[in-house]
């Protein structure tokens, strides 16, 4: 598999790296297709596509996998493995959804997504991680 490492140095996590890696063999990271085959939810992914569609129309949907881990000194601990759309344009924008996320029922998902104005976060930060109670910047 592709392997991309990306350092955020973010203020609000200086300890957080994100490994991107794309689950199309011998595929780059954004050529993989739409979509990824994984064991996430395909029924809440649905809803979040549909959503981030309507809201944007004329950017592309790409799906992938990403690892977080956290750093102590030298040492990278793996965190977690999270599904990640990302929307395409000369900036992309990352929706990174965690396991906590997928633990919500699926009634009533769009609605929640609306409330916690996933869209405006989207435009205002780039990353985004969605969560079980709502969204944090990255």
């Amino acid at each position: 598999m592709d392997l991309l490492r990306q350092t955020l140095a973010a203020e609000r996590s200086p300890d957080l790296e994100l490994c991107v890696q794309s689950l199309d063999q011998g595929k780059g990271l954004f050529d993989a297709s739409d979509s990824v085959d994984c064991a996430c939810d395909s029924e809440k992914l649905g809803v979040v596509r549909m959503y981030l569609q309507e809201r944007f129309p004329d950017r592309g949907v790409r799906e992938f996998h990403s690892q977080s881990t956290v750093r102590y000194g030298t040492a990278a601990i793996p965190r977690a493995d999270h599904h990640v759309i990302s929307l395409s344009e000369d900036r992309p924008c990352c929706a990174v959804l965690t396991p906590e996320f997928f633990e919500q029922p699926v009634d009533g998902l769009d609605e929640r997504l609306r409330h916690w104005h996933l869209a405006g976060a989207l435009v205002a930060e780039g990353t985004v991680i969605v969560g079980r109670n709502g969204l944090s910047p990255l």
